[in-house]
């Protein structure tokens, strides 16, 4: 597979602002599973 280079093509690198966002998403996301993970462990009664 060839690729041809254009000149004008500029690679969007994110900015900190995006990262930063990201990186909240990302904690409130795991911070939503990790809830939800132990919401069913609770609720299991088996052990």
């Amino acid at each position: 597979m060839t690729t041809t280079r254009n000149d004008n093509q500029s690679v969007k690198m994110p900015t900190s602002e995006e990262i930063k966002t990201q990186k909240e998403f990302t904690n409130i996301i795991t911070a939503v599973i990790m809830q939800y993970a132990f919401q069913q462990m609770g609720s299991d009664t088996d052990y």
